[in-house]
């Protein structure tokens, strides 16, 4: 009996000191292949790791370092790799992995990398990691992401956009603001920005606002905005200083999602803020043509208010007000003066009518 417990004691240690000699004398380099051919098996995807590969064991989070790491697109991507970094850090969630059977990483950093994501008309995306690239569960849940002397674009051709975007750190240390430089076009449109934020951005963190500053030109329309933006994924809040200007406030629609009338020129200034589908401009000052208003806008996406459909109200005070200017929001023509009143050019073909006749956006 003696005998077979030190048998059993001796296998039991040989199994728990082998790993470690092997890690010991060979690194953690051999787990490269397998790891590809895994990689490869689920996505249909080419992984390369061409240099080190480094564990550090803990509970919950396992972290990994790999160098020089390419990550194959699908066939019907415009371009060959989806990722090519020359350093990637990460940290998994163990919990996560083992039980719910989902790769959830709590932070990624890459560095000197270059990232390229699309989208097709056929609504596949090349970040999603099923074969089809259809199924939105199928991603890398990303809790905080950092990106050092990479490149980013993002290319969707039905939406005729375009951008991409160089990102550095201030100081070059891993801790110091990033400084984000895009251009391209946005549906359509010339688009230009120059940003900066935290170190790190909180993609699905739901309680760290992310500060940031930007300055962007989107075809005539241009602005800069300062403040904190919580949980990109899903933008779970927003709060920023504002300042816009461009031809008419309607060119706003594909930038925010609401319909706004047709104007003349403007300029406005105020604070934005976001949070549980309400978007709500307060405080706000604008100059719209020759007017001169303030006050403050809240628009319900999610039907808060009375009644399930999307809900635009608020207050306006005007020191100058021409009637012209906002009048579109009525249904003012341009044969009606500053009034609002039709003249006698139109009057007749007006006489009956209640609703206006100016073309009706309904896809917005």
């Amino acid at each position: 009996m003696r005998y077979a417990l030190k048998w059993a004691g001796g296998l039991l240690l040989l199994v728990i000191l082998l790993p470690v000699a092997c890690v010991a004398l060979f690194g953690w380099n051999w787990l490269r292949q397998p790891v590809s051919r895994l990689a490869t098996e689920k996505t249909g995807r080419e992984l390369v790791i061409g240099g080190d590969l480094q564990l550090r064991l803990g509970w919950p989070r396992l972290k990994v370092r790999a160098v020089n790491v390419k990550f194959g697109n699908p066939p019907w991507a415009s371009r060959q790799d989806m990722l090519a970094a020359g350093e990637v850090d990460f940290a998994l969630d163990l919990p996560a992995a083992i039980v719910e059977r989902h790769l959830a990483l709590d932070i990624v950093a890459l560095r000197q990398a270059s990232v390229f994501l699309e989208a097709n008309a056929a609504g596949q995306k090349n970040w999603l990691l099923d074969l089809e690239q259809k199924n939105e569960e199928a991603s890398l849940h990303i809790g905080r992401l950092a990106l050092e002397k990479s490149r980013l674009s993002y290319d969707e051709p039905a939406q005729k956009t375009s951008i991409v975007a160089d990102i550095s750190t201030r100081d070059d240390t891993a801790e110091s603001d990033v400084i984000v430089s895009a251009q391209g076009r946005f549906r359509g449109q010339p688009f230009t920005a120059h940003a900066s934020g935290g170190p790190v951005l909180a993609l699905r963190d739901e309680r760290r606002p992310y500060p940031f500053e930007v300055e962007a030109t989107i075809g005539r329309t241009s602005g800069r905005a300062t403040g904190s933006v919580t949980g990109f994924s899903k933008l779970t809040a927003l709060d920023a200083q504002i300042a816009m200007r461009g031809d008419s406030l309607a060119q706003l629609f594909p930038l925010i999602g609401v319909t706004l009338p047709d104007t003349p020129a403007y300029r406005t200034t105020g604070q934005i803020t976001h949070s549980a589908g309400m978007w709500r401009y307060q405080g706000f000052s604008a100059h719209i043509g020759n007017s001169d208003c303030s006050g403050t806008l809240q628009f319900d996406r999610a039907g808060q208010h009375p009644g399930p459909r999307p809900f635009l109200h608020g207050e306006l005070v005007c020191r100058r007000l021409e009637w012209a200017d906002l009048g579109p929001m009525v249904g003012t023509r341009n044969g009606e003066n500053s009034s609002g009143i039709p003249t006698a050019s139109n009057a007749a073909t007006e006489r009956h009518r209640v609703l206006p006749d100016i073309p009706f956006r309904s896809e917005r």
